[in-house]
């Protein structure tokens, strides 16, 4: 049995600032290295990742995404920043439903393209109040793929065994104690902003008379 929570938009809200606020002029290194820049907290800049909806776990196609608290005081550098923690945020809400379903989470990995940043690796771990591993292989999706195909062609007896054979985990990010306190206090301004904004999201959808 699989259970998934999912986002429709996540490392895409930063291919989107790479691409359309800054117009390619920087790569996601140097992204990387103006969000690193900033303190946790994004200095007191909250977003919501809800560029394309919002899926798991609130189920809202009408929600959209929001920089809030925005001044000029804030650069590059806390907008990318913001969109990662909007993202860990969102992870967040996600794991939590599952435990609220008494269902353990026996761990987090981090695969695909955002799993090459050190920083949001890290700021997951923060987010999550959990070690985040990151395996050998981050395009896990193929290789995935194949390990099933193995063990559908009986040539893996235990599919799960070999996963943990071809790609181990090889970097883990472990929690910081003052981060993840920040994090815990914005966790919960984020789920009151976005219940704040959810009749707006709901208003802004309808047709206009």
């Amino acid at each position: 049995m699989v259970l998934e929570q999912g986002m429709s938009a996540s490392g895409a809200i930063l291919r989107w600032v790479r691409d359309r606020l800054l117009a390619g002029r920087q790569d996601y290194r140097q992204i990387d290295a103006l969000a690193a820049a900033v303190p946790a907290g994004a200095n007191r800049l909250l977003f919501l990742p809800f560029m394309m909806g919002a899926r798991a776990t609130r189920w809202n196609p009408d929600a959209r995404g929001v920089w809030f608290g925005l001044s000029e005081t804030h650069g590059t550098g806390a907008l990318a920043r913001s969109v990662m923690e909007g993202v860990a945020f969102e992870l967040r809400a996600a794991l939590d439903l599952l435990e609220g379903m008494r269902l353990g989470v026996a761990g987090v990995r981090a695969v695909g393209g955002g799993a090459r940043s050190e920083l949001w690796n890290q700021i997951y771990a923060d987010v999550l109040g959990r070690e985040v591993g990151v395996p050998r292989h981050t395009d896990a999706a193929s290789l995935g793929a194949m390990l099933l195909a193995l063990a559908a062609t009986d040539r893996s007896a235990d599919p799960v065994s070999t996963a943990r054979a071809v790609n181990p985990l090889v970097t883990t990010f472990r929690p910081e104690a003052r981060a993840a306190g920040r994090y815990r206090d914005l966790y919960a301004r984020y789920n009151r902003l976005y219940e704040a904004l959810r009749p707006v999201f709901s208003s802004l959808a309808s047709p206009v008379a």
